[in-house]
């Protein structure tokens, strides 16, 4: 009877580390605001400058195999560092069929804004 017991732990808790380990909407508390943003049709690279805070980030994301998703100028997204430091911002979206789907943003550079 205890290894019934301890087997159907274990298989709890196999069920509930994959689902939270998943992205989940609310994960992404922080806002960036699309200052510009462009595609280089050429290479599928986009570029976007993102304002946080009292910073602006100048982003690039997707290649010619992978083309990234390019927002536009004056919206507010949701999204969040990398969790290693500032190698990078994901971004909360939706693909094409209206799934929910991260884009990752590789930071190329970042300007801080003097104090409003």
């Amino acid at each position: 009877m205890r290894k019934l017991g301890w087997v159907v732990v274990v298989f709890a808790i196999l069920l509930t580390v994959p689902a939270s380990a998943a992205p989940k909407p609310d994960q992404y508390t922080e806002k960036f605001y699309v200052v510009s943003a462009s595609t280089t049709p050429s290479t599928g690279h986009c570029y976007m400058t993102l304002k946080n805070g009292n910073a602006n980030y100048d982003v690039v994301g997707g290649n010619a195999l992978q083309r990234c998703s390019v927002f536009n100028p004056g919206q507010t997204l949701l999204g969040r560092f990398h969790k290693y430091g500032m190698q990078g911002i994901e971004i909360l979206g939706t693909d094409k069929d209206g799934k929910a789907k991260t884009f990752w943003y590789v930071i190329n550079n970042v300007n801080y804004l003097p104090p409003s």
